[in-house]
């Protein structure tokens, strides 16, 4: 069961199929445990995205581009000869 009050505090209680209490195992017993959890800011996440891999794909692109076209000058080269 979760409950959420106005202030943000969400209550969560723990009840098995009987509605008596959740039990983890024979020596863990949550019988009308109650967890309160208090939805607080925390620190700031990163920012994502950005650039991205656009750099490493112009990047690579540039180095195949260059690649072709060292393989083309080098084959007529050769059948020049």
């Amino acid at each position: 069961n979760v409950d959420i009050a106005d202030d943000g505090t969400a209550t969560i209680t723990l009840t098995d199929a009987a509605g008596t209490g959740a039990n983890a195992n024979e020596n863990a017993s949550l019988d009308g445990a109650m967890i309160i959890v208090t939805n607080t800011p925390g620190t700031e996440l990163p920012m994502t995205g950005g650039p991205g891999t656009t750099l490493y794909f112009v990047i690579g692109g540039i180095l195949i581009a260059a690649a072709a076209a060292v393989l083309f000058t080098r084959c007529r080269l050769i059948r020049e000869m």
